[in-house]
């Protein structure tokens, strides 16, 4: 990929961004509300759901994966909508 394609990718990216802020600043503060401590498996359920949530809609299958001695971790697909 040459630098020019790049910084209009970046450019692209950095307008998004400006124009979805708001939104992502209250799903960025959802995600940080719900408690996920590493060590506590149970714990992470809340923050699993509300990313599972968001990738669904965007059209992702999602499956989650059970992990060994820490939380479970999500596995995201191009999917239903996206294919």
């Amino acid at each position: 990929m040459n630098p020019n394609t790049t910084s209009v990718r970046a450019q692209k990216i950095a307008h998004w961004v400006e124009l979805h802020q708001d939104e992502l600043v209250a799903f960025v503060s959802k995600l940080v509300a719900a408690e996920s401590p590493s060590l506590a498996p149970g714990a992470q359920r809340a923050a699993l759901g509300i990313l599972a949530g968001e990738l669904d809609a965007l059209g992702f299958e999602v499956e989650r994966v059970p992990g060994i001695d820490v939380g479970d971790h999500l596995l995201a697909r191009q999917g239903h909508d996206l294919a």
